[in-house]
């Protein structure tokens, strides 16, 4: 078989292979994204402390999240161990 004619049969082979990878990717990539807007956190109230139990808590007197409403707040969470 000469080479023009053996280059001429794989040519469509050797365009279309690559080319059909390329798109396959794409598709399965953009597939992948998620819809916009769904990385936004959505706002919430942040949960009450478990427990007012005057003798859970060490340094002062119980609080709640709505008497620290406006305050800027540092919670320091750690365990015996």
């Amino acid at each position: 078989m000469p080479v023009d004619r053996v280059v001429r049969r794989l040519l469509p082979w050797l365009l279309g292979v690559p080319a059909f990878v390329l798109v396959c990717g794409i598709v399965l990539t953009t597939a992948r994204l998620a819809p916009a807007g769904a990385g936004v956190p959505r706002r919430q109230a942040a949960p009450d402390f478990p427990t007012r139990d005057p003798q859970m808590w060490i340094n002062s007197a119980p609080l709640s999240i709505s008497d620290l409403r406006g305050q800027v707040v540092l919670i320091d969470v750690w365990t015996y161990g």
